[in-house]
């Protein structure tokens, strides 16, 4: 997907640290955490049934255009709902556009109903929109992003996961930004990439493959997710 629109290369890397960052700081557990990291980093799959005429068009979309842009959410979900092992993951795909205040799509979710993975999502996601360089547009400084997403709680986000995001120390938001990826934290998005990408290829629908492979890149995702995904017991 990077390789088609250039315009999001690394954003799935990023968003899925930001994530991460905010998750630990709101005490979720290890399993929910590796959902969520799945979920973020594969949030946007489904563009990959979106024709390039509206994925890459550089002006407005029309409303039809949009219309059909907005199917992504449920195109991924439908994609990586077949792997048992992404079953949670799957549910950050569909619901990743959701908004706190029951605004978005394309289910309408309002405040709890929506996974708490989406919701940690939906921070992430705009801060890296807005922290990074457009078509359009400069990247905005931290405190700029900072401001919006304050201004945004209880309508766009979950108050408790704005608060979490703001005890995020500046240092860590600017390593990321930067794409500073190391770390047990950050985990390898490539090979996650391949792995879902063998699944869906290799695996039946509610199926996992079985064992696969030690990787020797030197990169790895942090122990007991890199074992589970390795094995195809991950949750």
């Amino acid at each position: 997907l990077d390789m088609r629109d250039r315009e999001t290369a690394g954003h799935s890397r990023r968003v899925t640290r930001y994530c991460l960052e905010i998750a630990r700081r709101m005490g979720t557990s290890e399993e929910e955490m590796q959902g969520i990291a799945r979920g973020a980093y594969l949030h946007d799959i489904g563009k990959i049934a979106i024709p390039d005429a509206i994925l890459l068009k550089p002006g407005k979309l029309t409303d039809q255009e949009r219309a059909i842009m907005m199917t992504h959410s449920k195109a991924g979900y439908d994609l990586v709902s077949r792997i048992a092992l992404m079953a949670g993951s799957a549910e950050i795909i569909l619901t990743h556009h959701e908004r706190y205040d029951g605004a978005g799509y394309p289910q309408g979710l309002k405040g709890p109903e929506i996974p708490l993975g989406a919701r940690i999502f939906a921070v992430a996601d705009t801060l890296d929109a807005m922290t990074t360089d457009r078509p359009y547009r400069r990247a905005l400084p931290l405190a700029t992003a900072r401001e919006e997403i304050i201004r945004e709680s209880r309508a766009q986000f979950d108050p408790a996961v704005v608060e979490a995001f703001l005890a995020i120390d500046d240092a860590t938001l600017k390593s990321i930004r930067q794409g500073d990826l190391g770390g047990a934290s950050a985990g390898c998005g490539v090979h996650l990439e391949s792995r879902v990408a063998r699944h869906l290829v290799e695996a039946p629908a509610g199926r996992s493959t079985g064992k696969g492979r030690r990787r020797a890149c030197g990169c790895r995702l942090p122990l007991s997710m890199d074992e589970r995904l390795e094995t195809g017991d991950a949750p």
